[in-house]
């Protein structure tokens, strides 16, 4: 066996270990970036808000108010709300807020002015296991709001607060407003104004009045992990087979990422970075987007996304893999065209 001895063979061999080299470095830089992404903060994912009146007023009902179905409710009385939430992943310090709702008074009306029609009282506070922590039953100071950590109703009775279970993932919780003596017949009051807040997201989200329709009635707010992962597919799969072009559609990469970065912005920036690596390596188009593709279920376990998400992940990854069989075919084959590369 001769070796080539000669300048140009020299270069080659050096050549040789500096791409060796630069592929060892490419590996090493896609390793450090999925680990990375997989210490990025986990934010908690506010799925869902709901909030609803259970009843308006309690029994026993006269000709004025006939039942707690209506929206009518006597003096000294109580109106009911149902709040909830679902949080993912689980918070270890959620916060439940409600402000009693904004007044009109009946046009009619001649007496003196009125700054409150109802209040919250700290009795009235859920409690137990899965209700509000810490409660404390004299009014809250401003040191206690601050430092958080304590359940209970502020001096004037127009705030709550309700400091969730550690580690929650969500709650249903109903709450009591007490309607005052003094308040004229004909007046409106909305329902209470309901604000979560997140140790983990550090954004507050904030419902103003949010119902005030009857009984078991429930607005919800937001889309469910599972609705948000099965519109994903559905968009993906229409962009596969669209109906408009005799099912004949491209090969998923472009509006896999699209759907990602839907799902979360590090998905998508994970999916990008992990492409950019593979191509910049072994500059094949198809081969980094295949790579790209596989590790995106890999990303979202290591993100601790929901879990319809990784399904979601799963059913397009191989949808993708199955579009690129023929490129497939021509990578093992070595047929495969690079990127840069001159077409013959």
């Amino acid at each position: 066996m001769q070796h080539d001895t000669s300048v140009s063979g020299s270069f080659n061999r050096v050549f040789a270990k500096l791409a060796g080299y630069r592929k060892a470095m490419y590996c090493r830089l896609l390793i450090s970036c999925m680990s990375l992404f997989a210490a990025l903060p986990a934010s908690a994912d506010i799925n869902q808000l709901v909030a609803g009146m259970l009843a308006s007023g309690s029994a026993p009902f006269s000709v004025d108010d006939a039942s707690a179905s209506d929206n009518n409710i006597r003096t000294f009385d109580y109106a009911t709300y149902r709040f909830g939430f679902s949080v993912t992943p689980t918070d270890p310090q959620a916060l439940m807020k409600l402000s009693v709702g904004s007044f009109t008074l009946p046009g009619s009306y001649v007496g003196p002015a009125l700054n409150q029609v109802a209040f919250f009282d700290a009795k009235d506070l859920p409690t137990g296991a899965g209700g509000c922590q810490n409660v404390s039953l004299v009014a809250l100071t401003t040191a206690q709001i601050t430092a958080g950590g304590t359940s209970g109703v502020t001096a004037d009775g127009q705030t709550l607060y309700c400091v969730q279970p550690a580690n929650v993932g969500g709650n249903n919780l109903n709450f009591r407003l007490q309607i005052l003596g003094n308040v004229p017949n004909g007046t409106t009051v909305n329902a209470p104004a309901f604000e979560f807040s997140s140790s983990t997201n550090p954004a507050t989200t904030s419902l103003t009045n949010v119902l005030t329709g009857l009984v078991g009635s429930e607005t919800f707010y937001g889309l469910s992990p599972l609705t948000v992962a099965l519109a994903g597919v559905a968009a993906f799969l229409g962009h596969l087979f669209p109906v408009f072009f005799s099912f004949k559609g491209g090969k998923g990469v472009a509006t896999l990422i699209g759907v990602i970065f839907g799902y979360d912005w590090r998905l998508g920036c994970g999916f990008v970075v992990s492409w950019l690596v593979v191509a910049a390596w072994s500059r094949y188009s198809s081969l980094a987007a295949l790579c790209a593709a596989a590790l995106t279920p890999v990303f979202v376990l290591a993100l601790q996304l929901p879990h319809p998400y990784v399904g979601a992940a799963l059913v397009m990854v191989a949808a993708v893999f199955w579009r690129h069989r023929e490129n497939i075919h021509r990578l093992r084959a070595g047929t495969e065209g690079r990127i840069g590369a001159r077409r013959a």
